[in-house]
């Protein structure tokens, strides 16, 4: 099977295969699914494979539901071994990094143990990944598609260690692209901005706060005053139930992309950072409204590095929350 490509000459499918990580949900099953309708023998790693999009997965042509925890060296041998043993006249093509989770909120009151963890799957994982299927990568002269973010690029409060953990990813990307250029391996990074996915699940995330929350010490709540828990509940979920994009083919049609065409380009950025559409889907003229006490700040042309400065210069404590077209941000009573 041969593709199509108005952007540049692709590849085709025929005797490829494609390792993808974190495939139980979201972006991984997405493009587990698409990958094995266009022809390539595909390997998902998952955390459960009889749960979740697992057991979908295992009954689609073409596809191997593995169990794979990226932060567990004995998962990643016995993919390798798995593939080396299954791939037959195939060769492995591609790897796609795409496990990772969100753990946290501001650096003070997430646990090193939840910092930790964060780092060691998103960043860690990656590489331990990467280096167990380069050998394979040198051969198929293929690629390695590392999912990174947005957030890689701009980092908010509440996110340090996510953010942290996504900018690692960029410039380990960015290094090992020079590395095995000799070799004739492209490394492309993936950097969407806000999906809607499992993983930034609006009602989740805000129990998940409200858990962080109550297992600081006193000393720390008392700090940070006792409204705190609440705005920060509320400013979270506020902004992953509006500013989310529910549509996850933009990102799912650049990872093929990245996979299919024969000169990928080094960063994929799906995803606009506009907050406010017309009615149309057009992209209107924003305003943002940045209220700290009795101070306001209002601009338009929004973009990220405004709403990142905003943010910084007047303290405010989260994120932008939509109410007809006004950004609005809020900070806590603290800094008022």
């Amino acid at each position: 099977m041969e593709f199509e490509d108005k952007f540049g000459k692709q590849i085709k499918s025929t005797n490829k295969a494609v390792l993808i990580t974190g495939c139980d949900t979201g972006f991984g099953f997405s493009i587990a699914k698409r990958l094995s309708k266009k022809g390539f023998q595909v390997f998902a790693g998952c955390l459960s494979p009889l749960k979740n999009g697992g057991l979908e997965l295992k009954s689609l042509p073409n596809v191997h539901c593995l169990q794979m925890d990226v932060s567990r060296e004995q998962d990643i041998n016995f993919v390798l071994n798995y593939i080396e043993r299954n791939l037959g006249e195939n060769e492995l093509w591609a790897v796609i990094n795409n496990a990772g989770i969100s753990k946290g909120s501001e650096v003070e009151i997430t646990s090193m143990e939840k910092i930790e963890e964060v780092i060691d799957v998103n960043l860690l994982g990656t590489i331990r990944v990467t280096k167990a299927f380069l050998p394979q990568l040198r051969k198929s002269k293929g690629r390695i598609i590392n999912v990174a973010s947005a957030a890689g690029r701009l980092t908010m409060p509440g996110f340090v260690a996510y953010s942290t953990s996504k900018q690692a990813i960029i410039a380990f990307s960015d290094g090992l692209r020079l590395e095995m250029q000799k070799f004739g391996v492209a490394v492309v990074t993936i950097e969407p901005w806000m999906f809607r996915t499992r993983l930034s699940d609006p009602t989740s995330v805000s129990r998940y706060v409200e858990k962080q929350w109550n297992e600081v010490n006193d000393s720390v709540k008392t700090a940070y005053s006792g409204t705190y828990a609440a705005k920060l509940k509320r400013n979270t979920k506020g902004l992953f139930a509006s500013v989310m994009d529910p549509n996850i083919d933009k990102v799912i049609n650049v990872m093929e992309d990245a996979v299919i065409s024969e000169c990928p380009p080094y960063h994929y950025r799906p995803g606009r950072i506009t907050l406010f559409e017309d009615e149309n889907g057009a992209e209107s003229s924003m305003k943002l409204s940045c209220c700290v006490g009795k101070r306001q700040y209002t601009g338009s042309g929004i973009s990220a590095c405004s709403i990142q400065h905003i943010l910084f210069q007047y303290g405010c404590l989260q994120f932008p929350g939509i109410l007809n077209g006004i950004v609005k941000i809020e900070c806590p009573d603290a800094l008022e």
